[in-house]
C-alpha cells in the first residue's frame, strides 16, 4: 500500500460490526498486511475476525498469518454472530 492511500473496508463490515457490539461482543478494527479487520473479545475470550465478500479469499499475507494464528472468515452477521455461539 502506497503512503496516504487506505484499504478499503469490506461493505458489510460496518453490519457486522454493530451487530457484534448489540450481543455484546468488544470490537476493534485493525489493518496491517496480513492481519484479519476485526479483533474481538467477548466472555474473557479473543477471536480475531476476517470479512470477506461472498465467495472472497484471503490474501497470500492472510494466508501465511492464518497457518501459525488461525481466525474464522465471515461475510454475513449471521457468520460472524455464529462464530460467539448467540443467535441474531
Amino acid at each position: 500500500m502506497r503512503v496516504g492511500q487506505t484499504r478499503r473496508r469490506d461493505q458489510s463490515e460496518a453490519a457486522i460490526v454493530a451487530a457484534l457490539r448489540k450481543i455484546g461482543v468488544q470490537v476493534w478494527r485493525i489493518s496491517a498486511p496480513g492481519l484479519p479487520d476485526l479483533i474481538t473479545h467477548h466472555r474473557g475470550t479473543w477471536r480475531p475476525l476476517e470479512i470477506k465478500r461472498p465467495g472472497g479469499s484471503l490474501t497470500p499475507a492472510q494466508r501465511e498469518t492464518a497457518r501459525t494464528a488461525p481466525f474464522a472468515m465471515v461475510s454475513s452477521v449471521s457468520e460472524a454472530v455464529r462464530v460467539f455461539g448467540v443467535g441474531e
